[in-house]
C-alpha cells in the first residue's frame, strides 16, 4: 500500500510533538488519553485525515491557540462521552463566548475573566489534565454539530474489520454531537450520505478515505497495546475534507458504544455478534492455555496476558455499504491510496438542512426497553460513547 508523502506543515507538528516525549499508554486504565493519542497520530504514518492542532491545556496555550483559529474546545485527557467539554471563541483581542457541552454560551471580557470561566465550565474537570485544540469549522445540521462515528472491531482471527459508520447530531445549542449528553439524534450512515448531497464519485471517495485512514489509525495503535475495538470521531468542513476529531478505544473502564448502531438493526447485530465471537475465541484460546500449563507442569500466567479482551468480532466482510454509492466498504480495504478520488471544494453544503427529511433516533429512543443500555451507561467491558 503506498503513502501520501507527509506535509512540511505536519513535520514542523511533529517536531514540536516531539519536546514532550514519547507516546505513554495508561498502566491502569490501560489507554491512550487524548493528549498521548494525539503524540501518536502526530508522528504516526500520513493518515488521509486532517489533525486538529492540539496542545496541554495552559494559559499560554489557550490564548495562542485562540489568536490562530479563533475556536477552540478545552476537553479532559480522560474524559469521554463529552463530559467536561468547554467550546471557547474569540470575538475580538478581549471579548470570548465560553460555552460548556450542553449549557448557553456565557461572554466575558478580558484574559482573567476566560480562564475563571473555563474553569467554571470545566467543573469538577478543572483539577484535571486537559487539552486545548482547534475547533474546526465543520458542516453543521440546522445549526446543531455533527460528526460521523467510524467502528472498528477485530474478528475471531485478530485482524480489523470495518464495522460500520453512523452520524450523531448533537442537541440543540449544544456545543458537542455526544448523543446522550445532549439530547441528540442518530441517523444511518446511506441515508445522511444522502442527505449530505454525496452520491455517485464523491460517495466512493468519502468511504473509501474512511476506509483507509480507519486502517492506519489501528496500525498506528499497534504498538501500545492490542485493542479490540476502535471508534473514530470524524468530521466534515466546508471543502469536504475529513478531520479526525477523537479516537476512542476499549480500556478497563468500557469500549466504544454499539449502541449507537441500533439505526440500522442488521448492522447492530453484526457488531454484537462479532464482539462474541471474539471473545468466545478468546476463552477458548485461554482454556487451551491454561491446559497446556497444567500438562507441563507450569504455574497459570497471571500476568496481563490472562485479561480479557474488551470487544469481539466474528464477521470479516461487513456489509456496511454506502447505499448513494452503491458499494460495500470491504471492497476497498486494501486499494491504494494513490487511486482514489478526493472530494473537492464545495461538494459538501455548509448547512445539512436536507437531513431533517429522515428519520430521527434520540438518546431516549436508544435507552427504552428492547434497546439495549443507555448510550454513556458503562456495562462492564461495554458501552461508551
Amino acid at each position: 500500500m503506498t503513502h501520501r508523502p507527509t506535509s512540511p506543515r505536519l513535520n514542523a507538528e511533529a517536531k514540536r510533538i516531539r519536546r514532550w516525549g514519547p507516546p505513554r499508554l495508561d498502566p491502569d486504565r490501560q489507554f491512550l488519553n487524548k493528549w498521548e493519542m494525539y503524540k501518536v497520530l502526530v508522528a504516526s504514518p500520513p493518515v488521509p485525515f486532517r489533525l486538529p492542532v492540539t496542545r496541554p491545556y495552559t494559559r499560554r496555550h489557550l490564548l495562542r491557540l485562540l489568536r490562530r483559529f479563533r475556536g477552540v474546545y478545552v476537553k479532559p485527557v480522560g474524559g469521554y462521552g463529552g463530559a467536561g467539554v468547554v467550546r471557547v471563541s474569540a470575538e475580538s483581542h478581549d471579548r470570548f463566548t465560553v460555552q460548556p457541552a450542553v449549557a448557553p454560551p456565557q461572554r466575558v471580557t478580558g484574559t482573567d475573566a476566560l480562564l475563571r470561566a473555563v474553569a467554571t465550565a470545566l467543573g469538577e474537570a478543572a483539577d484535571d489534565a486537559c487539552i486545548v485544540q482547534q475547533a474546526v469549522a465543520s458542516v453543521k445540521w440546522r445549526h446543531r454539530p455533527m460528526d460521523i462515528r467510524s467502528l472498528w472491531q477485530r474478528d475471531e482471527l485478530a485482524r480489523w474489520v470495518h464495522a460500520g459508520c453512523v452520524v450523531r447530531i448533537g442537541g440543540r445549542d449544544a456545543a458537542v454531537s455526544n448523543v446522550a449528553l445532549t439530547g441528540g439524534q442518530v441517523l444511518p450512515w446511506d441515508r445522511a450520505m444522502a442527505g449530505m448531497g454525496l452520491k455517485g464519485p464523491r460517495a466512493l471517495a468519502l468511504t473509501r478515505q474512511i476506509l483507509h485512514g480507519g486502517r492506519r489509525v489501528c496500525e498506528a495503535l499497534a504498538p501500545y497495546r492490542e485493542f479490540e475495538e476502535v471508534g473514530l470521531d470524524l468530521c466534515l468542513d466546508g471543502r469536504g475534507r475529513l478531520w479526525l476529531i477523537e479516537v476512542n478505544t476499549d480500556d478497563a473502564w468500557g469500549a466504544p458504544s454499539h449502541d449507537l448502531f441500533q439505526v440500522d438493526p442488521a448492522l447492530h447485530a453484526a457488531i454484537e455478534e462479532r464482539w462474541l465471537a471474539r471473545r468466545r475465541r478468546w476463552l477458548a484460546d485461554l482454556f487451551t492455555a491454561i491446559g497446556a500449563e497444567l500438562q507441563s507442569g507450569a504455574a497459570c500466567p497471571t500476568d496481563g496476558a490472562c485479561i480479557a479482551p474488551r470487544t469481539a468480532d466474528a464477521d470479516n466482510a461487513n456489509a456496511d455499504s454506502s447505499a448513494a454509492a452503491g458499494c460495500s466498504v470491504a471492497q476497498f480495504a486494501d486499494e491504494p491510496l494513490d487511486n482514489l478520488p478526493v472530494l473537492e471544494a464545495g461538494d459538501v453544503p455548509a448547512d445539512l438542512s436536507r437531513l431533517q427529511d429522515f428519520p430521527e433516533h434520540t438518546a431516549d429512543d436508544l435507552a427504552r426497553p428492547g434497546l439495549g443500555h443507555g448510550l454513556d451507561e458503562v456495562d462492564p467491558g461495554r458501552a461508551r460513547e
